[in-house]
């Protein structure tokens, strides 16, 4: 992650008094880290769909307590398709009243990255998101990482030229948009940096 993009992930989440961090897509764990190391969240929880890049991770967060790092402790890695995950994990049952980030970067996206049911898992991510906010008076910060890629489908394009007959499938982020409406016209919303970010929360509706 380029550092204006953490600078911008670190803002939202001291401005909104986050208690709680969820990502979706760990991959080596270096946001992961990021946020844990940040102090502005008491946990952060990771989920990734690559058994590979789930067991790395998991051990460097390990490596990173055996060195001394505690902010590492607060790292709860998890193992799955985050829209199953997110649905059926314990924890994320009882964060009624929490203020939680969601860093939303599970998607496929060629060469070693796992593919799940779909290229995104975002709409259902989403809908888990939404649910929960209907139930909880906590602010729901929700970011979308490389929005650039959710113009729908498209060949992929192989480093160093050629294209592959492969279909990716990214829903519109205009249909993501519409949804986020149609849930809550209150929400703040906006998009730079290649991030696209939404906080719902009327209480806490910035103007």
């Amino acid at each position: 992650m380029r550092n204006i993009k953490k600078s911008r992930v670190l803002s939202a989440a001291i401005q909104h008094r986050i208690d709680d961090c969820i990502e979706t897509g760990t991959y080596k764990g270096d946001t992961t880290l990021f946020l844990a190391n940040s102090g502005a969240c008491e946990r952060v929880y990771t989920i990734e769909l690559s058994k590979k890049f789930y067991e790395e991770a998991k051990q460097r967060f390990q490596n990173e307590i055996d060195d001394g790092n505690i902010n590492a402790k607060k790292v709860v890695a998890l193992y799955g398709d985050s829209g199953d995950v997110l649905r059926y994990f314990d924890d994320f049952k009882s964060m009624k009243g929490r203020n939680i980030l969601y860093f939303l970067d599970g998607h496929y996206s060629y060469l070693d990255t796992a593919r799940g049911k779909e290229d995104s898992p975002i709409l259902r991510e989403l809908d888990f998101i939404f649910d929960v906010h209907r139930k909880s008076n906590g602010v729901q910060v929700v970011l979308i990482d490389d929005a650039r890629e959710f113009r729908g489908s498209r060949l992929r394009e192989r480093e160093g030229g050629g294209v592959t007959d492969q279909i990716i499938f990214y829903p519109e982020l205009s249909y993501i948009l519409d949804k986020l409406c149609e849930f809550d016209p209150t929400a703040f919303v906006d998009l730079e940096d290649d991030l696209f970010m939404a906080v719902t929360n009327t209480q806490y509706h910035v103007i």
